[in-house]
């Protein structure tokens, strides 16, 4: 997701890049707090909604003092969360598929919003398939993907037998 910023260090080779590429993705994940507020409260409450979320420190502070890559996962999340509460399905796979590709402690808060599909929404299949992919996708992550980034293979085994297979 970082590469994305690469285009704009070309013309702006600066680390103030990082800081202003938060602040946006922190910013438009406030549109569809808006859409949501606005759909079901009005134009006025759309629009307090939205500067509530923004001036709301752990926001302003996630964009004043570092960068952190898990302002990626901010949009995708606020998007998702608008599509499952509106049912708009079609927006909700792409932003699912965009949050799960952030960071993989993603999948865990994914996994909830699959149960809230599920029990209160009452759409079974949806709720269900939301679930176990982002369950496969966390197991997969951190059994392989990650280990084999860190040099360290697929973790084997269980219990006292479990050991780490170098990568060939």
């Amino acid at each position: 997701m970082l590469a994305t910023l690469a285009p704009f260090m070309l013309v702006w080779n600066s680390p103030v890049v990082l800081l202003v590429g938060q602040a946006v993705l922190l910013a438009v994940a406030g549109i569809p707090i808006y859409f949501w507020a606005e759909r079901e409260l009005g134009p006025l409450a759309g629009v307090a909604f939205q500067a509530a979320y923004l001036v709301f420190w752990g926001v302003l502070a996630g964009v004043i003092y570092d960068f952190h890559h898990a302002a990626f996962a901010v949009p995708a999340l606020s998007t998702a969360l608008y599509a499952t509460m509106t049912r708009r399905n079609w927006l909700l796979v792409p932003a699912v598929l965009w949050a799960m590709l952030t960071r993989e402690d993603i999948a865990l808060t994914l996994i909830a919003l699959g149960f809230y599909i599920l029990v209160v929404q009452r759409r079974w299949i949806l709720g269900a398939v939301l679930m176990a992919v982002n369950a496969v996708w966390l197991g997969a992550l951190l059994g392989y993907v990650i280990p084999a980034l860190g040099r360290r293979g697929p973790l084997i085994g269980t219990g006292r037998t479990t050991r780490w297979v170098p990568v060939r």
